[in-house]
């Protein structure tokens, strides 16, 4: 009933496979209310996700990832179902002095973003913070994506959002 008060709940169940979390939704007896669109969107897009056939990838360990302007490097973390417990066992292992900075994209709401962070935090000795327009990327720090547009990192190294390409 309350997706906010439960957080950690939420994210344990998304870490066993859930795909989305909401609250109960508010409907009138004609069916009709303000959460009713809202909840159908969410449908809607988890069935296109459980239909679609993704390509499996291997994770490879490339030169490519050190940062050109310094001596530190970049771990991207992609996650959707599964992602906050697959998250908090690979932050878990990031030692304090790790090299590099972290940037990490979980498909969920961006309401739920906030949360994230705070539930992640509990499982890393590194700083977690939300990914904000203009964040530079520092070794040792870890940026959550925090809006439904696509996170992007720029030329000069630091953080931004993006609107295309345009979600389906």
């Amino acid at each position: 009933a309350s997706v906010g008060k439960n957080t950690a709940m939420v994210f344990d169940a998304m870490g066993a496979g859930a795909l989305d979390a909401v609250r109960t939704p508010v409907l009138g007896l004609d069916m009709q209310g303000k959460d009713k669109e809202n909840i159908l969107r969410k449908i809607r897009t988890i069935s296109r996700l459980r239909s679609t056939k993704l390509p499996k990838y291997s994770l490879r360990f490339n030169e490519s990832a050190r940062l050109s302007t310094s001596d530190g490097w970049l771990l991207v973390l992609g996650a959707s179902a599964g992602g906050p417990g697959a998250l908090a066992t690979i932050l878990s292992g990031l030692p304090k002095d790790f090299p590099g900075s972290v940037v990490v994209v979980q498909h969920i709401d961006e309401n739920f973003t906030p949360a994230l962070v705070k539930w992640l935090a509990q499982y890393s000795v590194l700083p977690i913070s939300l990914a904000k327009e203009g964040d530079e990327l520092v070794p040792g720090k870890v940026f959550v994506a925090g809006e439904n547009n696509h996170l992007c990192i720029m030329e000069d190294h630091r953080l931004g959002y993006k609107e295309e390409p345009v979600r389906i």
